[in-house]
């Protein structure tokens, strides 16, 4: 065989071989995160205190993804963290480690027990970031309503690098108040009865001090991470408390967006979450596509600040597995066929090639005269 006709099968045996990987590795590169299912643990403690527990939500095979804390909202007197069920699932599926933790409510614990409980988690959370699979300079912070002020002042609070102690690396408020202090004077008794609860006081005048520790607004400085603030134009929380925080943000050179939603819509729902995930895949991933569509449940309506949901039975705290594999299972099925037929094609020109290039075996010599015949002929 000429040295010509050898280079020429030596590339199509390379060819063959180039075609079964990339027939596997292709589809599965495409894969939407999530779409080989996850882990829900329940009933982690991040601290001994009453009501010091989160569940996390880890796709399977998870190695230095961002990580984010979900903080519920309930006016600082109620939810939970499996409020926030869907969310940990929408999460996962958009490429991150999720979070959803309980916090200390009002009236019982007043301000400062709920943040204090949000910059344990987040702690938490960094110390045992390589146990979830974690990066643990890429964390967040996000909520809506109650969990949305808590959400942005945990991410305002404090100076300096955001991969350290509670620091985060983004936040994204949702109908979060931003100035307590102003916002004890509303002149709405639910809004009005919820903050009194929550900071631990009784009138509009002895709620200073304490709505001012509260208010994200007093801590904006220049280190501050990118943050994230979506209103309503005529909710609850009036459209002010975002647009003066976009104003401090503004002029301390934080880098954050400003979102007004027109109506009255308050929280954060499902159908109010596609630009947070946008806007936690550009900051902590890079991407600034849209991220992969999510189909939620159907939505509840929000309930005003102070107002204490339906309980729901409590659930089992233990491990769960869920998957979205079946959606795999056509792409699967075409990887491993071009993965075959390159393999067989593989061996066959191999056959070829060995067959080709082997050494031509010596005639048999003739039987000697006289011997008997083969037992082969």
């Amino acid at each position: 065989m000429t040295g010509r006709s050898l280079r020429r099968l030596r590339v199509r045996v390379a060819t063959a071989l180039f075609l079964g990987v990339v027939g596997l590795a292709v589809p599965l590169w495409h894969v939407p995160a999530g779409a080989a299912g996850f882990d829900v643990q329940r009933g982690l403690r991040y601290g001994t205190g009453p009501n010091q527990e989160l569940d996390a939500y880890v796709p399977s095979g998870a190695r230095n993804l961002p990580g984010v804390i979900i903080i519920h909202g309930g006016g600082w007197n109620s939810g939970k963290k499996e409020d926030a069920e869907w969310l940990g699932d929408a999460l996962v599926q958009n490429g991150f480690v999720a979070f959803s933790i309980d916090y200390r409510l009002a009236p019982r614990y007043p301000f400062p027990a709920a943040i204090n409980d949000v910059r344990t988690a987040i702690t938490w959370v960094r110390s045992n970031a390589r146990e979830f699979g974690v990066d643990p300079s890429r964390l967040a912070a996000i909520g809506g309503s109650a969990g949305g002020q808590l959400a942005s002042l945990a991410a305002m609070i404090g100076k300096g690098p955001l991969d350290v102690g509670s620091r985060v690396a983004a936040a994204a408020s949702i109908s979060g108040p931003q100035d307590m202090a102003l916002l004890a004077t509303s002149n709405d008794p639910r809004i009005q009865n919820a903050v009194f609860e929550y900071l631990g006081c009784s009138n509009a005048d002895n709620c200073q001090k304490a709505g001012r520790e509260a208010s994200p607004i007093q801590y904006v400085d220049p280190t501050d991470p990118p943050i994230l603030l979506t209103n309503s134009s005529e909710e609850f929380v009036p459209v002010e408390q975002a647009t003066d925080m976009d104003a401090a943000l503004t002029k301390e050179g934080v880098d954050h967006q400003l979102l007004i939603i027109p109506g009255d819509t308050h929280g954060l729902s499902e159908r109010r979450a596609q630009p947070v995930f946008d806007f936690l895949r550009s900051e902590l991933l890079g991407i600034d596509a849209p991220s992969s569509s999510v189909t939620p449940p159907p939505t509840r309506g929000p309930s005003p600040p102070g107002s204490r949901p339906p309980v729901r039975p409590s659930e089992p705290r233990r491990p769960e597995t869920r998957s979205t594999g079946i959606a795999m299972l056509p792409i699967l099925a075409i990887a491993a066929a071009a993965f075959a037929v390159g393999l067989v094609a593989a061996f066959a020109l191999g056959r070829r090639r060995r067959a080709v290039t082997a050494p031509a075996l010596p005639p048999m010599p003739p039987p000697p005269p006289g011997a008997p015949p083969s037992s082969g002929s």
